[in-house]
């Protein structure tokens, strides 16, 4: 219990290279980077994540539409909604607009001073804005690649 009143935790992965399947071992692009962060790491995101999933959730932080990150709603629920507006739409011969957004990329390009600047407006304080804040910073990887470090 004394190491998660510290709020500190190792934010070094190692990062072991698998070969895709049926790919040429010898072309880097066909890797797939596997992350192994010590245990303890592993189980602190757990408990942030679960705690802040639950707050924003009960705080209604979340649109109705929101899928992503909730429990109770998911993608199936979204696939299922734009099937339901293009039937509608094309019911009563009117348009239906989809934008479609690639965030595949988003968490590598996030503000991060300003995510923890509006998680302190939403009242996330103390010990769960400080794990937040070295998830987020200070990051280091090694590749392990045949018992050997970078």
């Amino acid at each position: 219990m004394r190491a998660f009143n510290k709020c500190h935790f190792t934010n070094l992965a190692h990062l072991n290279p698998i070969v895709k399947a049926q790919k040429d071992a010898s072309i880097c692009g066909h890797f797939c980077p596997l992350s192994l962060q010590p245990c303890f790491s592993k189980l602190i995101f757990r408990v942030v994540n679960r705690r802040l999933n639950y707050y924003f959730e009960c705080g209604s932080y979340f649109s109705r539409t929101q899928a992503d990150f909730c429990k109770i709603l998911c993608t199936f629920y979204q696939i299922c909604h734009l099937e339901k507006v293009i039937r509608h739409s094309l019911a009563t011969c009117s348009y239906c607009i989809a934008v479609f957004f690639d965030l595949s990329c988003a968490y590598d390009s996030i503000y991060q001073l300003g995510l923890l600047y509006k998680m302190s407006l939403m009242c996330i304080k103390g010990k769960l804005l400080h794990w937040v804040q070295d998830f987020l910073t200070d990051w280091t990887f090694q590749v392990l690649l045949d018992c050997t470090l970078s």
